[in-house]
């Protein structure tokens, strides 16, 4: 056994080289990175003048792939979370990656958010993202018509989506003279949309029975 000299400490847990960020600064950097939003060099700003620890983006970007490979089995449980959940809420929106489009798929509960990057928008990263075709609740969705595929499940509409459909409705009734529905205000910030767009599913039920 090699001797130890009189002034080298034992390494603390966790340490695998002589200088390394712990697991609370690892922490925080993936907090603000991916749960804040900030931005690689604003991060490494955010840990420098708050906790007075230089470091780089590339750290940042270096600490935080680390993380993501150890989550595996995390994201499992939360998609099984998901999946057991009576309502839950989906979502996709577009997503640059390296330039080119892609979709950022979103399963969410009010406890578990599950997120996925897919070259795919439609069924194919649905069920890629292994939620829906085994989900029994209510989903609550924008009745993009892809999400009818899972014939299993009850569908609703988002509150935010029945509320865009009634004021669709709204601009669209005729006047009670029958001129038709009255013109925005000219500063109006909807009167960059004029004229109203007809409902994109008018007629549909807001939720729809197995």
């Amino acid at each position: 056994m090699p001797l130890r000299a009189p002034h080298q400490g034992r390494r603390a847990a966790g340490g695998r080289s002589p200088v390394q960020y712990g697991p609370r600064i690892a922490a925080i950097i993936v907090y603000l990175y991916i749960g804040q939003f900030l931005s690689k060099n604003r991060t490494a700003q955010t840990l420098a003048e708050l906790f007075g620890i230089p470091l780089s983006s590339g750290t940042v970007a270096a600490l935080t792939a680390r993380a993501a490979g150890k989550l595996d089995g995390f994201l499992q449980q939360v998609r099984e979370h998901i999946t057991a959940s009576p309502v839950a809420g989906f979502d996709e929106t577009g997503f640059r990656v390296q330039g080119t489009l892609h979709w950022v798929h979103c399963a969410r509960t009010g406890k578990y958010t599950l997120l996925m990057v897919h070259t795919r928008r439609g069924k194919e990263a649905i069920e890629a993202m292994g939620v829906l075709p085994s989900f029994a609740g209510v989903a609550v969705h924008d009745a993009w018509a892809p999400y009818d595929i899972c014939t299993g499940t009850d569908h609703q509409l988002c509150c935010a989506h029945a509320l865009r459909e009634l004021q669709a409705v709204t601009d669209l009734a005729p006047r009670a003279n029958g001129a038709g529905p009255p013109r925005p205000p000219k500063h109006s910030p909807r009167c960059k949309d004029w004229p109203p767009r007809r409902p994109s599913r008018a007629g549909t039920p807001w939720t729809r029975p197995r």
